[in-house]
């Protein structure tokens, strides 16, 4: 479970909480990839650009939904 303070503080731009919050989901994003694709080489591509999405698109995720469902819409 992500910390919601987390997410607010990566969205207002605290680059290290932006970091830390993409280290705590990697390994559920890759293994979402890996579901999905079924190759571990796909799934590390498709983890990277998820994680770049992510990263980018921060401020669009709204509390509406659970953070990980956000996640693996964009997986």
């Amino acid at each position: 479970m992500v910390d919601a303070e987390l997410i607010r503080s990566a969205q207002n731009g605290d680059r290290k909480a932006l970091v830390q919050l993409l280290e705590s989901i990697e390994h559920s994003v890759y293994r979402t990839a890996f579901y999905i694709l079924g190759n571990e080489h796909d799934a590390l591509d498709a983890s990277q650009e998820a994680l770049i999405r992510i990263y980018t698109k921060i401020d669009t995720y709204q509390e509406k939904a659970k953070f990980s469902t956000w996640v693996q819409r964009i997986v």
